[in-house]
């Protein structure tokens, strides 16, 4: 078990490339990050540091910038998804209002936009937080994701799952 006392409600997650996960606790109102456990000497290697990095209303959604440098929040209380920049221990600094959305899921491609999961449609913004578009799927997203060689986005709903080809590739993310 990584992690364990104090979660209400472990909701989404995100693998950095260092070995670190960062994920949201939806009831807690936190965001915890994991971090990669290194070996130990003689013996079994140690679990990872489980800290809290954020704490926030209703954190959902969480994802990370191409270049791993950001980390972005969805919150669902406020109704507003942050960009926060991370530090090289992991921790989160200046943090800002990226989208004035109720987001559940989110993920971002290789080219910085963010792929939002909102109310009706899976809304893309582009890393400077203005609105590129939208899809619209036959029922609510409730979270996304990119696969089939990171050129495909898989919409998840309340009953299906959809998949729209993609002209950019997805962060290579999980």
């Amino acid at each position: 078990m990584l992690a364990e006392e104090g979660l209400k409600g472990p909701n989404d997650l995100v693998y950095a490339i260092d070995g670190s996960v960062y994920f949201t606790d939806l009831s807690g109102g936190r965001v915890y990050q994991i971090t990669r456990a290194r070996s130990g000497v003689g013996g079994a290697p140690p679990k990872g540091e489980v800290r809290i990095v954020l704490e926030t209303p209703a954190p959902n959604g969480v994802a990370l910038s191409p270049n791993q440098q950001q980390l972005y929040v969805a919150d669902v209380k406020t109704s507003m998804v942050r960009v926060f920049t991370l530090a090289p221990d992991g921790a989160l600094t200046n943090g800002r209002d990226f989208a004035p959305l109720r987001v559940d899921g989110l993920k971002t491609d290789e080219s910085g936009n963010v792929w939002m999961a909102a109310r009706t449609a899976i809304t893309v913004y582009d890393a400077q937080s203005r609105e590129l578009g939208s899809i619209t799927p036959p029922e609510q997203p409730s979270n996304c994701c990119f696969g089939e060689s990171f050129r495909g986005l898989y919409i998840t709903a309340r009953k299906s799952v959809y998949h729209v080809p993609a002209k950019v590739a997805g962060t290579r993310t999980f």
